[in-house]
């Protein structure tokens, strides 16, 4: 029976190597070994004892060498695409140029319970999306009564991935598909699509996944009264609610252009710009006191505060005045009467210097866009705290287990002791 474990120290043929349980062995190695190789220990690989002075600074060792062989992995297999999936639950995969899946992210909180404990890190992304599709099954997004919408929007970082989107979309498909057969959902759809790097960015900053970001786009493009609110959250079938659903934007075999998504986002971008309120302005310096010249006279000031000027009161309009506009209102447009009219309010209403807020659109948009930032920042939060909780909880076991292995080489040194006095001669 063989096992698998990363060398931690080597000093020509003797290595120390971290095994899968957690613990420090120190095997034979063959003399090309490297630190953070793994290795496969097998019965041919002699094992022995590990001096008790090495388990510190075997476990210093780790906490610094972990990082680095981490990283280095993640330069040996970068990402090379991305695919976002989206039902209600929303996730991203990002996979290397073997199609091993690197990257697995919930993009909203429905899509959390079914990345947490999944084991994806190099694992072939045609299986990871078997998974996935398997618990969406179960769980009844892919519904039971009227089908369901799925969403696939690939992004390609690299020029040289080749048809590495097509062959994931392709994969992701048809794990779709066999998962919702066995769970006997009907009447399931799923379109895929091809997005850009820049709408992806895009998508991250307004906290959407690529695919909800993309159908937008392609739906603002063409006339439809949408906003990001509604692709926020809510199932995909349910934010496509004009006749023929994501069809109407895209046919089967019409591919979107990159193009139509960049005018619309640099559109996008420029209303977004212009709906900003306006900075405050600066206030000027006040000019430096000028050198009075020596021999001068100086004024005596009183020691008596001058009294400050009594603003003057607004005059108010008179009785003949409002008939007057009354009476001339008639030549005026509703429109124009509607805007004196809520003028007139405005002022009536004046309260610290700024008017009171009359259902203003646009200032309700940079609200509800301030909340639903501020509502991603915390779900980013969350699993930033999950990861680091999911570290701690690693380090424990990794702690333990060597805990244990100390107490297990202090009873064999023990024994080994007893059997030594008993083969003393008396």
């Amino acid at each position: 029976m063989s096992s698998r474990g990363i060398v931690m120290e080597a000093r020509g043929n003797k290595l120390v190597v971290l095994t899968q349980e957690g613990g420090f062995r120190k095997v034979r190695g063959l003399g090309d070994e490297r630190i953070g190789q793994e290795i496969v220990l097998t019965a041919q690989r002699k094992l022995l004892r590990m001096p008790k002075g090495l388990i510190p600074a075997a476990v210093i060792l780790i906490l610094i060498a972990l990082p680095a062989f981490w990283a280095a992995r993640a330069e040996a297999h970068p990402v090379v695409a991305y695919l976002s999936l989206d039902v209600n639950p929303s996730f991203e995969i990002g996979v290397d140029r073997e199609l091993n899946v690197r990257k697995l992210e919930a993009m909203n909180d429905d899509a959390l319970p079914f990345v947490e404990g999944l084991q994806y890190e190099g694992l072939p992304a045609e299986k990871v999306m078997e998974l996935l599709a398997r618990r969406l099954a179960e769980s009844s997004y892919l519904g039971t009564g009227g089908g369901a919408e799925v969403i696939l929007a690939g992004v390609k970082l690299d020029a040289g991935a080749g048809n590495a989107v097509a062959q994931l979309s392709r994969q992701a498909e048809q794990a779709l598909l066999s998962a919702a057969g066995s769970a006997q959902a009907s009447g399931i759809h799923v379109t895929s699509l091809e997005s850009t790097e820049a709408v992806r960015e895009a998508a991250a900053a307004k906290g959407l996944s690529t695919g909800r970001m993309t159908v937008y786009l392609l739906a603002k493009s063409q006339g439809y009264n949408v906003s990001l609110d509604q692709f926020r959250s809510g199932a995909i079938r349910e934010v496509l609610s004009w006749d023929g659903g994501v069809d109407a934007l895209v046919g089967d075999s019409q591919k979107i252009g990159s193009e139509k998504l960049q005018e619309q986002l640099e559109r996008e971008k420029k209303v977004a710009a212009t709906a900003l309120p306006p900075a405050s302005p600066v206030r000027k310096a006040s000019p430096a006191p000028q050198e009075r010249p020596a021999g001068a006279a100086v004024r005596q000031q009183s020691a008596k505060p001058s009294a400050s000027p009594k603003p003057s009161a607004s005059p108010k309009p008179s009785a003949k005045a409002y008939k007057r506009d009354a009476a001339g209102a008639g030549d005026r447009s509703g429109a124009e009467r509607i805007r004196d009219s809520r003028q007139r309010a405005e002022h009536r209403h004046w309260q610290g210097g700024e008017p009171k807020s009359f259902g203003d659109p646009e200032r309700k948009r940079l609200e509800a866009e301030k909340l639903l930032k501020e509502k991603a920042e915390a779900a980013r939060a969350k699993l930033d705290d999950k990861a680091r909780k999911a570290w701690q909880k690693r380090r424990a076991e990794i702690e333990e287990a060597l805990k244990r292995r100390h107490e297990e080489m202090e009873r064999h040194a023990g024994q080994q002791r007893g059997h030594n006095e008993q083969r003393k001669p008396n």
